[in-house]
């Protein structure tokens, strides 16, 4: 297919594609979110653990159970919300689908096990940071392709992507520290 066939101009509702400032602002909230639930699945842990398990009555152990299948379902829809961002952060760099679908199965297998087994956290917060630091490491594409016409920044996304940035660098510092 030539190249002429492709769109010529940027489309505003096309959001197949997307840049990597773009990426990394919209990827915020999945890395302030893992910063989030992890913290509050641990500090649940640490109240579990000063419990006397063994007179616990049934209702809340079926209630702690409840609470750690809501933090597995929260870490799944973090790594979901971070790999369709990836998608498209593939989509616009027209390679890089294979890792990024491999990221996502490790993510998806990783989330529910980080649950039943605490110290699976740790991969559950190195999934979110590959997928983040693959996505800006992606190559940038100014052509488009059949995903569309590349989209331009906005400025306002500028301290959104260096927020990002320094969430990450955060998360590591936390998990070298703890």
């Amino acid at each position: 297919m030539p190249r002429s066939d492709y769109a010529s101009r940027s489309d505003r509702s096309n959001d197949r594609r997307i840049s990597r400032t773009r990426f990394a602002a919209r990827c915020l909230p999945s890395l302030a979110g893992t910063v989030l639930v992890v913290w509050l699945a641990q500090q649940m842990l640490g109240q579990i653990s000063e419990l006397d398990t063994a007179n616990l009555p049934l209702f809340d152990v079926i209630r702690f159970g409840g609470s750690f299948l809501i933090f597995a379902t929260a870490a799944y829809m973090l790594v979901r919300h971070q790999h369709r961002h990836l998608e498209k952060r593939c989509n616009d760099a027209g390679s890089g689908w294979g890792g990024e679908e491999w990221l996502f199965r490790v993510g998806r297998l990783a989330a529910p096990i980080g649950m039943l087994l605490p110290f699976w956290w740790s991969p559950v917060v190195a999934v979110v940071l590959v997928q983040f630091v693959y996505g800006l490491s992606l190559p940038y594409n100014p052509l488009p392709n059949l995903s569309g016409y590349p989209r331009r920044d906005d400025a306002p996304l500028l301290p959104l992507a260096w927020m990002s940035g320094l969430t990450a660098v955060a998360m590591v510092a936390l998990a070298l520290l703890a």
